[in-house]
Parts: C-alpha cells; structure tokens; sequence
C-alpha cells in the first residue's frame, strides 16, 4: 500500500480552518533556524560538525585524522557521530560549549558573549532585538503569540537549542515559558503564562543538549507518558524536522498506537512525494498504522519559509478595509496598546503619521524609492509594515530585515525577497542558470524575474555593513522602480546614501529616493491609546510619555495593569515615570547613542526650561529642528522641551552624559 500525499493548499485549509475538532500543537526541527534564503541562522550539521572539527584542531590535534574517518565510517550521521567521537576526549560541557558557538553565529548584539560564560550567554538571549529574525521565524512568533487553544495551542515543542522561538514570540508582544528536557522529567510541573516553549534535547545555555543516539533514545520513562498527556487530544503538526529515532518519536509513535489519547499527526515533507518515500522509508513505515486508521496525514513539497508567512495571513484577524491617511482607531475603538514591535493587524492600526502616511501614498502611485527614517523604537517598522495595505493589487510584498541576512550582498538580499515572496525555488534556479555572470549581475537577473514586486527592508542601515553592493545592482533597482515594476521601500536610523558613501559607493537611486521621517504622533492619534483610563491617568499618560508612540502604548497599558489611585497627581506622576524609565533604559540609552554630541548638548538644555526658538544660533536651528522631526523635543508654548517627563530625566540624569 503507497502513501497519499497532500499539497500546501490542502494544508492552510486544514490548519486555517475557524473550528477545528482539536487544536494544533507544532513540532519544529533544525531546518526552522538554520541560515536559509540569505538569513542568519543557527549552522546545520556540517556547520557544528566544522566547529568540532576546529575544536579537535586546537585541543586535539593528532586526534584529527581519527575523528575525520570516524564520521565517515560510523554508520551514523556525520552530527552523531562527531559529537559521539568528541566524548571520548571531552565531556558534556565540551558540547554543550560547541552548541553555544553555534548558536551565537546567529547572534548579531555587541559584543558577542563568550561561549565559555553561561551567564553572558543567558543575558544575550534577554537581548530580543539583537538575535535577527527570518520571516518565517517571525510569522511562527506572531502565530504562537495569538494562540487561543482553539485552532493553535499556545504550546510549541522543539528539538532545537537555540531561542528563537521564545524571541521570536516576545517580539511579538506576548510572553513566554520554557521546559528544558536533557534528563527525564514531569511536564505537568511545568506552568507559566504564555506560550509553553518545550526544548525536546536541551537548550543552548541551560543544563546539557543531547546529541549521540545513546542520549536521544534513552528510556526517560516519566517524560514519555508526559508528553502523551501534553499531546492528547491534539494535532501535532511536524514541521522541519527529519524524525530521528529518539526518545521522542518513539513516544509519539506508542500515543498514535494508543486508543486513549487521541493523537492526530500531520507530518509535513520539504521533499516531492518521491524523495520522501525514499528518503524517510523507516520512518513511514512507522507511521503506517495510524496512516491507515485516518490518524496520520502526509503533506510533500512543504517549503517552511512561505508556509508560516502565509498561514500568519491566512488566520490573522483584522480589518481589510482600505486604508486611509488619517486611520487613528482598531475595529469598533477598541485600545490598539500593543508594543511597537509588533505587528500591526490592520492598516487603521498604525496610528496617526497622516502625513507620512500621504507621501506614502504618492510616493506609491509612481513606484518612488522610499526611505523611513527614525531613532530606534520610533514606530519605523509599523509604517512600514503600513505599507503592504496600500501595495498595488496583485503584486507580490517581500518583506525582509537586512539585519537577518546571512551577507550583505545582492545574491543575499535577493534571495531574502524571494524566500519571502514565496519565490525561494524559482530564485534558486535562476541562480544556478547565470552562474557565469558575476553574483551582482545574477542578482539583477533573478530579481527580473520575481517581478512585479513591493520590497520592504527593515533595519536597512545593516545593508551597508561589509557590504559587496555595487553601483550597478543599485542601478537595477532604479531602473525597475522608473518601470513602476518595483517599489522599494524601507525603514532605516539613517540615509542609505550616506552610509553606502562612508564605503565609497554613491548612488541615484539612494540619492533620489523619497525621505520620510518619523517622530511623535500627533496629539489626536494617541486618543485610542487613553480608553479606559481615568481624566487624571490620561492627562499623566501624556505628561510622562509625551507624544512618543511606544512610550504612551506600554505607560496606557501600564496604568491598566496597575490602577494606582495616588492620593496627589504629583505622585501618580513620579511613580508613572519611574515604571517607565526603568522599562524604557535600554530603548532610551539606544536613542541617546545616536545623537551626535552637540545634539546632545542642546537636549541636556530643553530640560532645564524651554527653548525659544527665537534663541537659538543659525546652527543650533539646524539641530532643533532635526530633534524636533525626530521626536525627542517637543514645542510648546514657550518654546521646546524634551518629549515627555521620564525622556527628559534620562537625558538629565547620569546615563544622558
């Protein structure tokens, strides 16, 4: 008897579906994080296997020829047997320090912790926005942050080490907890709130990470039956990863054989039909029985980089009216104060920017380059991200976070916007058919024929890091925008053009591009952020967060979570402004790294009284108006001061020095 095998449309039916008879739970292996598409990422097998081999260079040098014929003649995996090798010489703490250098080639925060200090590393993991994130990363981060229970479990189970799941998730808004299995252990201990992310074979910085078929199959009885307790009356879908014969599958392959816990299993394949009934024959002949009971379903050419992005869409709730310039509240009015780092739902979401939002949508009926500009948490990737809900009908959005790619090049760039267009198997083909020109020239050639196309870089100043662009690639770009067959648009700290020319590279395309700056919200546009609150918490709201739009999001929900009735508004300010300035430290120190020193010296001045503007020398108008457009002054009626009470005591305290 063959196997059926289902398609990708068949499968976002299925898991897209409103009232499922059982929620979804995902199972996520290596392929999830690996470096794919141009991504950073976590190194696959050859890449630990390349880091043991260096280890064994430095510490074991006349053990190398031995451990390369070793790993070819095991009979394992080259990744178990080198690990297996590697106990011989070292112990548990040589690989686990291997998986930390691992992991931490994706890590893009500075400086990069040394591998040997657990701590260091555990502090690295807290830092969410210096571990860049794949789209399709992302889109499983948003997924898990909305699981209600009903079509998703907010529980997700891994065998990866690394934290992209639980970063992926926090970045998102939502929170998470962890369960880390290196030895046996009792699940059902294990509560908290959010998403229940479940290292299956350890984690990268807590406790030991299992490797060797004698770790991974070890009888760990009471984990077994917990996790056919944690899996029971769900379905499991297994995404990116192979099957290895570990503790794990044989535990999910007894629950399918069990008639009490009702497991279903969708088992999703990168390969064709074919390759997979070749390639993962012992571990379909496993499956059969519940196959042919209807409990187990096959999905083939399942590429995960487009299927989470597009389940992400497919279940995401929100408004699909068309947009407007002036959009200021969520469906029915409802409070929109979620962290500006996560994604807007609907396009009336992003709050305010009436004017940016207006040159946006000129700039789109022409197909204009666009630049974003703004200090760090200044609501950049919201706009941006504003701009898929007014992309011309039809055409294919990639977005992409140049501070995730695997190089700062065209092929890498390219191949980051087909992987998130959807077009990662035409792209790759195409590279492989002009693998006679140079890569920029391939580059141009690929990005032709993923057209029409609206590109979205994020953190885009990461672009001109050791970058390998050149005048020509950016040359294309111009060219395809002018044949409105390409809008580009992205969002950055600083102009394109002048940290390409620090490298010797100028451009038309970067020179001419459309400019638009983002700062406070206007006044108005904070009003939905207020519902709920008492006059007084409203009018301290703005006091203390100014017209700052992540500022005034967390201190409103800040003010719901913690209904202080302070006797004086005086107090119910002071303790406001501590909450916020304790939450905000790293995200102002962040702000106040950008300015340059004279800047800095004038906003030290606007807390001491306002400015007038009439006051001010020819080059100090030069800066306060740049402050002003970026949002860390405001004007009032006697001249400028710092954007809110808790910005300005940062700037006056020690840190703004």
């Amino acid at each position: 008897m063959s196997f059926d095998f289902h398609d990708v449309v068949a499968l976002l039916d299925r898991l897209s579906r409103p009232n499922p008879p059982r929620p979804h739970v995902f199972l996520v292996g290596s392929a999830l994080t690996m470096p794919l598409a141009g991504h950073r990422g976590v190194p696959g097998i050859g890449g630990v296997v390349e880091l043991i081999r260096q280890h064994y260079r430095s510490e074991f040098p006349d053990a190398v020829a031995a451990f390369e014929q070793y790993i070819a003649t095991s009979g394992v995996n080259q990744y178990q047997a080198a690990f297996r090798h590697l106990n011989g010489r070292g112990g548990l703490e040589d690989a686990n320090r291997i998986v930390r250098q691992a992991v931490l080639h994706a890590y893009a925060g500075s400086p990069v912790p040394d591998a040997n200090d657990r701590k260091a590393c555990e502090r690295a993991e807290s830092m969410v926005d210096a571990w860049p994130l794949s789209p399709w990363v992302e889109a499983l981060g948003e997924l898990l942050k909305q699981a209600d229970g009903r079509r998703l479990d907010p529980l997700i189970l891994t065998t990866n080490f690394d934290p992209f799941l639980s970063v992926s998730v926090r970045r998102s808004g939502g929170t998470t907890y962890r369960s880390v299995l290196d030895r046996d252990g009792n699940l059902g201990q294990v509560s908290g709130d959010g998403c229940h992310v479940v290292h299956l074979h350890g984690h990268w910085c807590i406790g030991d990470t299992l490797h060797t078929p004698t770790q991974l199959a070890t009888e760990r009885r009471g984990l077994k039956e917990s996790i056919r307790r944690l899996l029971a009356n769900k379905t499991l879908v297994v995404l990116g990863y192979g099957g290895w014969d570990d503790i794990f599958t044989s535990a999910l392959i007894e629950a399918l054989q069990s008639s009490q816990d009702r497991i279903e299993l969708l088992w999703l394949f990168r390969e064709a039909r074919a390759d997979a009934e070749t390639k993962y024959a012992p571990l379909l002949g496993r499956l059969r029985a519940g196959y042919e009971r209807g409990e187990v379903a096959l999905y083939d050419g399942i590429d995960l980089c487009s299927l989470l992005p597009a389940l992400r869409d497919r279940m995401r709730v929100g408004s699909s009216a068309p947009p407007s310039a002036s959009g200021a509240s969520g469906a029915g009015g409802a409070p929109l104060s979620r962290p500006e780092d996560s994604p807007p739902h609907s396009a009336d979401e992003v709050l305010g920017r009436r004017e940016q939002k207006t040159a946006l949508l000129g700039a789109c009926q022409n197909k204009q380059a666009v630049q974003i500009l703004g200090l760090p948490s200044s609501g950049k990737t919201w706009l941006l991200r504003w701009v898929r809900w007014v992309a011309p009908v039809g055409w294919k959005i990639a977005e992409v976070r140049a501070g995730g790619l695997a190089g700062q090049s065209p092929k890498d760039l390219v191949m980051a916007i087909a992987a998130a267009s959807a077009q990662l198997s035409a792209a790759t083909t195409g590279f492989a058919a002009h693998a006679a020109v140079s890569p920029a020239r391939a580059a141009e050639r690929v990005l032709r024929s993923l057209l029409p196309l609206v590109v979205l870089v994020d953190d885009a100043d990461k672009l001109a890091d050791q970058h390998s662009f050149d005048a020509g690639f950016f040359d294309e770009l111009r060219s395809q925008c002018q044949e409105r067959k390409l809008w580009w648009v992205s969002a950055s700290q600083d102009e394109l053009a002048s940290l390409f020319q620090k490298t010797g590279l100028t451009s038309r395309f970067l020179n001419d591009s459309l400019k638009v700056s983002v700062g406070s919200l206007e006044p108005d546009a904070l009003l939905p952020l207020l519902q709920g609150l008492r006059p007084e918490q409203s009018e301290c709201v703005l006091q203390v967060g100014g017209c700052l739009p992540l500022e005034t999001r967390w201190l409103a929900d800040w003010m719901r979570r913690e209904p202080i009735h302070a006797p004086t508004a005086i107090e119910l300010s002071q303790r406001a402004s501590d909450a916020l300035l304790m939450q905000m430290q790293t995200t102002f120190a962040s702000r106040w790294r950008k300015l340059k020193r004279a800047e800095q010296t004038l906003l030290r001045r606007c807390t001491e009284g306002p400015i007038a503007y009439a006051g001010l020398a020819d080059h100090e108008r030069t800066w306060m108006l740049k402050l002003h457009q970026q949002g860390v002054v405001m004007e009032g009626p006697s001249g400028y001061v710092t954007n809110g009470t808790a910005w300005g005591r940062f700037v006056r305290g020690p840190h703004g020095r």
